[in-house]
């Protein structure tokens, strides 16, 4: 309802304007002709302006349909300078009652000024429609940002980031050297999360080369606690593995494991076996603690 209101609130301010900028060229006594001339010719603009904006737009300029589209266009221009002459003949000659031919000049003005109108219409349409694609275009990218933000998160455990993140500006605050190297090991394991593309293939070396920053960072939370290990098959690295596979198993041992003893033990193996990459990942696990059972019924089950 408000789109329809808008669209007459225009149309009347095209009445106002059309007759301001014909009200000197008509006697007082002919103003009624003047409005006349203005109502009768309205259903041709308003179906002008409707059928290039409704139809020859989407349907053939917006698809890249050029040609038809000029031929559309064309057979609008035609309608509208034939409409505005018939019109104005009719009722000038009907005023005078006597045939009037009005100049061809004149009449060409006026079909001009109306399809400035028309293509003015156009205008406000396509940009209007590219107003709303670049607002969706902000919203797809809105969204893709916090898709990427939620995936990051999925991959990285929220309470590692936030810990992270405090433990570094606590260390910064002591050693500022170190605190700045603790952060680049983070922006490193992010940016290597983020831009990955799903499954893709990556070397060894560089998958390891995120574990080991990754660590690191686990280091600042357990300090001298953390004893992580490697056993790795050097003719290996040079090799490709899908990547966050290391990655994903490390942050899995971490999240899954305990201290034995005050220490969290961690070893990561690589090496080649019948043929095959055989990744080998061992963490400290106290298991679950032991429950009491209850023996009920036959008790010559309990012997």
């Amino acid at each position: 309802m408000k789109k329809w209101g808008i669209h007459i609130l225009i149309w009347i301010a095209y009445l106002l304007i059309e007759y301001l900028a014909n009200y000197f060229h008509y006697s007082r006594e002919s103003q009624s002709l003047l409005w006349m001339n203005i109502l009768f010719y309205l259903p041709a603009i308003i179906l002008s302006t409707y059928f290039v904006n409704s139809f020859l737009v989407p349907r053939f300029l917006l698809t890249g349909k050029n040609g038809p589209f000029a031929a559309g266009i064309l057979l609008v221009l035609l309608f509208v300078f034939f409409s505005r002459y018939y019109i104005s003949v009719g009722l000038f000659s009907w005023a005078e009652d006597r045939t009037i031919r009005l100049p061809f000049s004149k009449i060409t003005k006026n079909a001009i000024k109306d399809y400035a109108i028309i293509a003015l219409a156009t205008c406000i349409l396509i940009i209007n429609d590219w107003r709303g694609i670049v607002k969706k275009m902000r919203a797809v990218q809105k969204t893709n940002a916090e898709l990427e933000l939620a995936l990051l998160l999925n991959k990285l455990q929220p309470h590692f980031l936030f810990n992270t993140f405090n433990n570094i500006y606590s260390l910064i605050r002591k050693d500022a050297e170190k605190g700045a190297e603790a952060l680049l090991q983070l922006s490193s394991v992010l940016e290597y999360i983020v831009y990955l593309k799903p499954a893709e293939k990556v070397a060894i070396q560089k998958e390891l080369d995120i574990v080991r920053h990754y660590v690191h960072l686990q280091r600042l939370k357990y300090g001298d606690q953390l004893d992580y290990r490697e056993g790795l098959d050097q003719n290996l690295l040079s090799g490709s593995i899908p990547s966050l596979i290391l990655l994903s198993l490390i942050e899995n041992a971490f999240k899954h494991g305990q201290k034995i003893n005050g220490q969290f033990i961690l070893k990561l193996t690589i090496k080649e076996e019948a043929a095959q990459l055989l990744v080998e990942l061992v963490n400290s696990y106290k298991g679950p603690a032991p429950q009491k059972k209850e023996s009920r019924g036959n008790q010559n089950l309990l012997d």
